[in-house]
């Protein structure tokens, strides 16, 4: 749990240092075309887009930071919290099948940075949509059919 914070903490971080570069202006810009702010037919009018613009691009480049943290430990072998605590990450190693499995793992957890950090890049609305309903469906799917080892199948 204390690792998950670490992490949090890392990509909160890297949000802030991103927001503060072309790439913070960039996903700005996407997001002003994505939710069409501003528009007259559209829902991001008032406050919303008033409370989003007073966090700034720290808000749209957000979901990458988190993307880019979760994608550190089947790329390095251990996410910045377990590496700063000292915690390993399983004892199988470098094993390819244990490498797949946290490719895996990271897709399912990461689906809604994943989905929103393309529909940022993309422009669309939609995506974003899809990519939330998808990311629920697969946290369901992976919290049924992976357990976790405290509790038993009848």
């Amino acid at each position: 749990m204390l690792a998950g914070a670490i992490n949090l903490l890392a990509a909160l971080l890297l949000g802030i240092v991103l927001s503060n570069t072309p790439a913070g202006d960039f996903f700005a810009r996407r997001a002003v075309v994505m939710l069409r702010i501003g528009a007259p037919d559209t829902l991001w009018r008032g406050p919303i887009p008033m409370l989003m613009g007073i966090a700034g691009r720290f808000v749209y480049v957000l979901p990458v930071a988190l993307l880019a943290v979760a994608l550190c430990e089947p790329a390095f072998g251990n996410s910045p919290g377990k590496a700063m605590l000292g915690l390993a990450n399983d004892a199988e190693g470098d094993r390819a099948d244990s490498r797949a499995r946290r490719w895996i793992r990271t897709i399912v957890r990461a689906a809604p940075w994943w989905g929103l950090t393309v529909a940022l890049l993309t422009g669309s609305w939609v995506l974003a949509l899809l990519s939330a309903l998808v990311s629920l469906a697969l946290l369901g799917i992976a919290a049924f059919a992976f357990p976790t080892s405290g509790s038993s199948r009848t």
